[in-house]
């Protein structure tokens, strides 16, 4: 049975060698994971007038952290508020190396406290603006 892959986005380079990935890395789903996700967090991203496809390429251009499970899946996390957009990823070993979502749902924050953080995107600080002088 052929099953149909989509590419949900890359992690940069800079940030895929802090993650321990080889240079810069792109992403896969296949159909059969999509469906899952739909079908378990379907209402919620419903609630956020999104599809699973259209999330889990959130989480991935944007994430602002990740963490490492037991099992060698990484969390990428867009953390915000209470709770955190995230998507699951595993490194898959085939003739190229690539990393496959394996799940993608809302966590609560407390939530990712149980994994080893890995990295976090650098808090920029913002100078203030220059007021304008008035004549």
């Amino acid at each position: 049975m052929n099953e149909n892959w989509h590419i949900v986005g890359c992690i940069q380079e800079n940030v895929a060698k802090k993650l321990g990935m080889q240079g810069r890395t792109p992403i896969w789903i296949n159909d059969k994971i999509l469906k899952h996700i739909e079908d378990r967090h379907g209402r919620e991203l419903s609630n956020m007038r999104t599809s699973a496809q259209a999330f889990i390429h959130r989480v991935v251009s944007g994430f602002n952290n990740a963490y490492l499970q037991k099992d060698g899946t990484i969390l990428l996390a867009v953390v915000g508020g209470q709770k955190s957009l995230c998507t699951y990823i595993k490194l898959e070993h085939a003739t190229e190396n690539y990393w496959r979502v394996k799940s993608a749902h809302i966590r609560s924050n407390s939530e990712l406290a149980r994994y080893k953080a890995i990295w976090s995107k650098p808090k920029t600080t913002k100078k203030p603006a220059k007021k304008k002088r008035q004549a």
